[in-house]
């Protein structure tokens, strides 16, 4: 299927080279050249299912709304938008092109990062999500996730693709399509019970500093460890970071990536700066585009000049979309490291343990039922339905036990 689109020219100017990895039925994508400027390109097709009209007209729509945002959006970690087409055939986006790998590549083998490495990385990070979230409407990504975030060869993130991003509407209470990455996405946005805002993209950005930091996959256990628990070797503000960002409760959580900054900085021990954004200065702000659906549904994108030359952005990735619900984090302790005293920033203390201790009371208070139960049908008359002996008594107790036991073993962490 895909070897049709191998030196396949459009629009008489961006010319597809070769094939990316990680191509499915839905999407395909592609590495090209600009024939005018000579620059690498990225393609993003999305072929008609012509067997379902209905996942077509879907499909349009986010392609609808992903085009609306990459128009007004120019920052260096963000895809620069070039061109569009769009026939009964297929939709294609060209956005630039950067070389890079996801973040998911450099945690594949479960090694904690440094400290430091994870500093720099999100301290490049936050003025990208600053970025979107001071937009105005602002603009929610929510599909931040390692295999969502690329590097280049320099180590600066770049994130890529805006099928799941949307623009926050005031005047709504919850998101008209629920988008949610196992693991990553908040419970409001993964249960669709509340509209997604920049608190939500500030959650799945504290799942992934606490898989930079521990190694560890937050999607591998129903109940998110503290980060201190798995290493007592980092600052616990880092700990205490994490806890609030990934609370279960978005009035919990820090309320802007400022406020997060704020902790951050202290790890730093300078101030963050959450503005940086060279877009602007080394790349001309791109050519107006309009986007209008016409009445077959193929929407059409019509410009008022030349492209400029633009800053290299994007490659694609994807990942599974399922629901999970994770239980609010631990509390963090405050402790003193040399001279300087880390206080962690304050949050609820976790309830972990209160699953078990509920089962447990249920537990003991069916054993306690069934060792009295000849009492209880002797009471209501009806003892000769039923005659517990002591071994059925000592069967019931020991029943419990064992399954108080399994229990704990399947419900706690598997860290």
């Amino acid at each position: 299927m895909t070897g049709q689109y191998i030196n396949k020219i459009y629009l008489d100017r961006y010319k597809i080279i070769e094939e990316l990895p990680g191509n499915n039925d839905f999407e395909l994508t592609f590495k090209g050249i600009d024939l005018q400027s000579n620059k690498s390109v990225f393609f993003r097709v999305i072929p008609a299912d012509k067997e379902h009209p209905e996942l077509r007209e879907q499909s349009q729509r986010f392609i609808f709304k992903e085009l609306s945002l990459l128009q007004r959006l120019h920052h260096d970690g963000l895809p620069a938008f070039l061109d569009s087409v769009s026939n009964k055939d297929e939709n294609v986006i060209i956005t630039d092109y950067r070389e890079g790998v996801p973040l998911a590549d450099k945690l594949q083998n479960k090694t904690p990062m440094g400290e430091q490495e994870t500093l720099n990385f999100i301290e490049k990070l936050l003025p990208i999500l600053k970025y979107l979230h001071t937009q105005s409407p602002p603009i929610i990504y929510r599909d931040l996730q390692p295999k969502s975030i690329f590097v280049d060869n320099t180590g600066n993130p770049f994130l890529t693709k805006y099928e799941a991003a949307r623009v926050y509407k005031a005047d709504k209470i919850k998101d008209t399509v629920v988008v949610s990455t196992r693991g990553y996405n908040p419970p409001e946005q993964a249960l669709g019970k509340g509209q997604s805002d920049a608190r939500s993209d500030i959650y799945s950005l504290g799942m992934v500093i606490f898989q930079m930091l521990t190694g560890k996959d937050p999607t591998a256990s129903l109940i998110l460890p503290s980060v201190s628990d798995i290493r007592k070797d980092i600052s616990p503000i880092w700990a205490g970071l994490v806890t609030k960002a990934t609370n279960i409760k978005p009035d919990k959580r820090y309320a802007s990536i400022d406020d997060l900054s704020a902790d951050l900085s202290r790890i730093k021990g300078s101030p963050i700066d959450t503005n940086k954004n060279t877009a602007s200065q080394s790349h001309p702000v791109q050519r107006p585009v309009t986007v209008t659906p016409t009445v077959s549904g193929v929407f059409t994108a019509s410009t008022t000049s030349k492209p400029s030359d633009t800053q290299t952005t994007l490659q694609k990735e994807s990942a599974p979309t399922t629901v999970r619900k994770t239980p609010e984090p631990y509390a963090q302790k405050s402790v003193t490291s040399n001279k300087t005293i880390h206080k962690a920033p304050t949050t609820e203390a976790h309830d972990s343990w209160i699953p078990f201790v509920l089962a447990a009371l249920i537990i003991i208070t069916l054993t306690m039922l069934f060792l009295n139960f000849d009492k209880i049908l002797d009471a209501v008359g009806i003892k000769s339905f039923l005659d517990l002996t002591t071994a059925h008594k000592t069967a019931v107790g020991t029943g419990s036990a064992i399954l108080l036991l399994l229990s704990y073993i399947f419900l706690k962490p598997k860290y």
